[in-house]
This record gives structure tokens, C-alpha cells and sequence, in this order.
């Protein structure tokens, strides 16, 4: 996936696009592989902002599915969460 097609995508799920010129109000996107696989990096997060005129991204592997040892061994007896798709406005730090 091309970076202007995220934006594409985060606009016509009706979410919010950060794109203020004068600030790093950082949009952090996770994009899920087809496959579910778990003790894999077969993710995609595309971590990008306004700056001035131009969108800065990068764009960094990683992984949205709980490691095979998590799944066997929650820390809860109601199982191993995994996020539900949508935007979650100002929880990361």
C-alpha cells in the first residue's frame, strides 16, 4: 500500500486525518497482513505528519497478532486481547 492511499482509506472510514502544518500531531496506522500469524512481523505501521507542506512517513514492520506464548499463556483468564479494528485518538505514548 502506497502512502497517499492510507490517507485515502483513514478518510473514507470517516476517521481523523492529523495533518496541521505547525505541529507533529503524529498519525500511527496499523496495517494488517492477510495471514494471521502469530511469532511473525507480517505487519505494516505507517507513522507520518504534516510538516510545513509535505507529509514526513515511515513505514515499520511489526506485528498486530499476540505471540503463540501469549495465546497459550494469558495474563487473563478471559484470554489474550487482540485490538479491534478502528482509531484510537490519543491513547499511545
Amino acid at each position: 500500500m502506497i502512502f497517499p492511499e492510507i490517507i485515502d482509506v483513514m478518510e473514507a472510514k470517516g476517521y481523523k486525518v492529523y495533518d496541521n502544518p505547525a505541529g507533529f500531531d503524529l498519525n500511527i496506522v496499523g496495517v494488517r497482513s492477510a495471514g494471521q500469524s502469530s511469532n511473525k512481523f507480517d505487519d505494516t505501521a505507517i507513522v507520518f505528519y504534516r510538516q510545513h507542506d509535505d507529509w514526513i512517513y515511515n513505514f515499520f514492520k511489526i506485528t498486530t497478532d499476540p505471540g503463540l506464548y501469549w495465546l497459550n499463556n494469558p495474563l487473563s483468564e478471559l484470554g489474550t486481547a487482540i485490538l479491534k479494528e478502528g482509531q484510537y485518538k490519543g491513547c499511545w505514548k
